[in-house]
């Protein structure tokens, strides 16, 4: 099965920083800045961080990170959020947990998807991102900005580049040494030498975005 080059460990994750450092100088200066990259999607569980994302949604850092653990809480072993468990859950004690409506009504859905077999993250986990981003948007409560963060964070694809983050844009604004953010056209542009590692480049430029 073909793995689209995905960044499956730190090593390869090493390798795809230097070779993207090494195409760009100003690139380069960033990651002796920051060092590292900190992601490690080869440790994430597929259908955790697909909830967790959209938990996330419109959400501070700290208020998604307290949700997600009143729900990991009722769902999870091990911290890793249990289709099956979570599908069982009523409504009432998702929206106890701190879920609106509309994210429990979400998380239902995916849940009730994985345990019926209709979601298989394991063959998903094979496709090409495309493929990856068009069946995931098909459910409710995942747009493109949830499934592009799917493909770097979780999949460990490396060349996503996810035009519509305002974190990004607000990065990219920095780098750039503009007065306003960057169009999609600008955007992509600028980004073209950055292939096949958009998503490395990605982290980088949140880190610039502060």
């Amino acid at each position: 099965m073909t793995d689209y080059n995905r960044i499956r460990s730190s090593s390869a994750m090493q390798r795809a920083t230097e070779s993207l450092a090494n195409q760009d100088q100003r690139m380069a200066e960033l990651v002796s800045r920051f060092g590292p990259v900190e992601y490690q999607p080869w440790q994430r569980d597929l259908f955790t961080a697909l909830v967790s994302s959209i938990i996330s949604q419109q959400l501070s850092i700290k208020a998604a990170a307290t949700i997600l653990g009143r729900v990991k809480e009722l769902v999870a072993t091990e911290d890793v959020i249990s289709a099956s468990m979570l599908a069982k859950q009523k409504p009432e004690a998702l929206r106890a947990a701190g879920l609106s409506n509309a994210k429990v009504k979400y998380a239902l859905g995916l849940a009730e998807a994985v345990v019926t077999g209709e979601l298989d993250f394991k063959s998903l986990a094979g496709c090409a991102d495309d493929e990856i981003k068009g069946t995931l948007v098909g459910y409710l409560g995942v747009g493109n900005w949830t499934a592009e963060m799917f493909l770097i964070f979780a999949i460990g694809s490396p060349d996503v580049l996810a035009t519509a983050d305002l974190g990004l844009k607000r990065g990219m604004k920095v780098f750039l040494g503009l007065d306003d953010y960057p169009n999609e056209e600008t955007f992509i542009q600028e980004a073209e030498i950055w292939q096949p590692y958009r998503s490395i480049a990605s982290w980088y430029l949140w880190r610039l975005a502060g």
